[in-house]
Order: structure tokens, then C-alpha cells, then sequence
């Protein structure tokens, strides 16, 4: 099996001629504001991972499910696993994209296609502290992906804010069920949130290395409970595009210097490796054997940081958008009046 990150969760686990891409997403999301890290050349991208066998869809947020990207890379052929939702929101999207070929499946309800088993595990929590609440989301999903040949388990978190203990439970889930152990694991090492960055008034440098540092201690920590014996980090990671492309140098993102430094503290408690590959390494794993090809991490002021701050956010591109600027001006404050009163 080999596993290769690309950007944010964009990933491929392919065993022999079957490929498999988990949530591609290349280029623009979020009306523009977020633009995908590291910066890849879509048709280099194109020319290895197009037609796969299987695209999974973690969720709905369009650095997850990309409409340009799918239609880049599958074809009428592929088929997509999502989990089985009650609302048919992410089914009807993929749908009206043309592709008709959808797999939906229970939560935890291993199921074999090709050489592999698939078991999407769901959002059991709102929020990674295990805080209790009544917001009950459906909304992100996580994969175990074992590959049957060589019973290799690969856990991809996504975004899904699965506690500690739900973790514990997601460990012992494939220890009982499937006779083994995590051997790969991606956990995001960051969330893709406005704070602390779009906050002038705090100390925006200090909090970014605080939530940094915290959010390295939870990497590891999540990593701990599944019990995996190599980790890397994937998900949450991106560049803000557009005039405030400078507002990167605060995204509260661990570097994966940090992540290692904190894996060393933790030792010998957490007997796992941490390996960096985003943007084109990889791992191979059988039975036999464990190969790393690591990439060099790279900050967002090496790729493109002009190239970053010229790409218009689509808002811009409205025709009366600059005409009623003076109008937008005095609508703002009175709309955060509203936000703070209701708050």
C-alpha cells in the first residue's frame, strides 16, 4: 500500500493498479479566501492521479468537496464513497456533477472493494475537547482503509473532531474487529479557523505560537490514543489568498519542527514515528517492510506569496461591488452591533 499526501487532506492510497483519492482539492475554496498549500501544478497532478477507481468524500466544506478538482481528475467511471448521511446534501452535490456511481455506507460497516475494506467512522463530537453539548452535527466523517492483501491499516481523521476518548474507542474498534493495528495514521495538526489571524486587537504573533503549541501537544496526544506506528500530519493546512495573503505568518499551524519536538518530549511514553510529507511524499508499507520518502516543509512565504496576493476573491468580481462601497461601509459597523447585541 502506498500512501501519498499532496495537500490539506488530499490524499492517494493506491495498492497495485487500484488508486484511491481521498477529499482532492487543488486550487480555491471558500469564495477564494483559502487557496490550497502547498501550491502544486494541477496537470502535473492530473497526469498521475486521473480516472482512480474510488474518490472518497469526507464532507461538504469545498476544501474537501471540490467541484473543479473532481472534474479534473475522475471520470464518468469513478465511483465515490461518502457515508451514509440523513441528509442527502453531499450525494445530490456529487450527483450533479454527472457522476452516478455513489457508495454510501453505515458508520462501521467494514466493506470490501478491490484489494481494500472501507469503514467511514462519523462525527461523534462537535468538538475535540469532548466538551458535551446539544449542537448534535453529521457533517464530517473519518476512514480506516485496511488493505486486504497485506492487512495493513490506514486511519485518515480528516477534519472529524473526534475526542481523545473516541479515538481510544476508534483503536479499539480495529484491534477487535480486524485482528490488528493502526499501522498509519494522518490527525490535523491545525484547524482551519479566522482566530487568531483576523483578530487586529490581540497579540496575534504570541497566540499563534500558544495555539500552536497546543495544537502540537493534541497531534501528539491523538496519535497516542490510536496507538499508530507512524503518523503525519494532513488536514487543516492552507494559504489565505487575496490582498490579505500576509495574514499567513499568523495561521496558528505547528511546524512539523515543533510537532517532532513535541513527539520527543512525550518519549518513550508514545512508542510512534512522526514523518512530514506534504505536498508529494510518501509511504509504503507490507508486510514485510516500512519505506518513507519525506518532503522538506515549506513555509507560505516560499510558494508564490505574490503569486498568492494577486488571485481576486470572487466578491470582487461583482459589478456593483466597488459602486456601493459606501454603502457597505456604513452597513458594517451596524451589522456588528446586531452580532454583538444577539451575542
Amino acid at each position: 500500500m502506498i500512501i501519498q499526501h499532496f495537500s490539506n487532506s488530499f490524499i492517494s492510497v493506491s495498492s497495485g493498479e487500484e488508486l484511491i483519492l481521498c477529499d482532492p482539492w487543488l486550487g480555491l475554496a471558500c469564495h477564494g479566501g483559502w487557496h490550497s498549500f502547498p501550491i502544486l501544478d494541477p496537470k502535473v497532478i492530473s497526469s498521475k492521479l486521473a480516472d482512480p477507481a474510488l474518490v472518497y468524500i469526507s464532507h461538504l466544506h469545498t476544501d474537501h468537496f471540490s467541484p473543479a478538482t473532481l472534474k479534473l481528475l475522475a471520470s464518468t467511471n469513478t465511483s465515490f464513497l461518502i457515508k451514509k448521511f440523513h441528509d442527502h446534501k453531499l450525494r445530490n452535490a456529487i450527483r450533479s456533477l454527472g457522476f452516478t456511481k455513489i457508495i454510501e455506507l453505515d458508520p462501521f460497516s467494514p466493506t470490501k472493494i478491490g484489494n481494500f475494506e472501507f469503514t467511514i467512522v462519523p462525527q461523534a463530537e462537535s468538538n475535540t475537547s469532548g466538551f458535551s453539548d446539544d449542537i448534535n452535527f453529521d457533517l464530517d466523517t473519518s476512514l480506516i482503509i485496511r488493505e486486504i492483501s497485506s492487512n495493513k491499516i490506514f486511519f485518515n481523521k480528516v477534519d472529524n473532531p473526534l475526542s481523545i476518548s473516541s479515538l481510544k474507542a476508534v483503536r479499539k474498534f480495529v484491534e477487535s474487529r480486524m485482528d490488528s493495528e493502526i499501522d498509519i495514521a494522518c490527525v490535523g495538526s491545525g484547524a482551519a479557523s479566522e482566530f487568531p489571524q483576523c483578530f487586529p486587537e490581540i497579540n496575534r504573533e504570541s497566540v499563534c505560537n500558544d495555539y500552536s503549541l497546543v495544537s502540537a501537544h493534541r497531534y501528539v496526544e491523538s496519535v497516542d490514543a490510536l496507538g499508530a506506528r507512524i503518523s503525519f500530519p494532513a488536514g487543516g493546512r492552507y494559504a489565505i489568498s487575496g490582498r490579505f495573503c500576509s495574514l499567513n505568518r499568523y495561521v496558528a499551524q505547528p511546524s512539523p519542527a515543533l510537532i517532532a519536538d513535541v513527539y520527543a518530549k512525550w518519549r518513550p511514553k508514545i512508542d510512534s514515528s512522526f514523518v512530514h510529507i506534504e505536498g508529494g511524499g510518501s509511504i509504503t508499507v507490507d508486510k514485510h517492510s516500512l519505506e518513507l520518502n519525506p518532503k522538506k516543509f515549506m513555509e507560505w512565504q516560499d510558494q508564490f506569496g505574490r503569486y498568492l496576493s494577486k488571485i481576486p476573491y470572487d466578491y470582487e468580481s461583482f459589478g456593483s461591488f466597488r459602486e456601493n462601497m459606501a454603502a457597505i461601509n456604513e452597513a458594517f459597523p451596524i451589522a456588528r452591533q446586531n452580532l454583538e447585541r444577539a451575542l
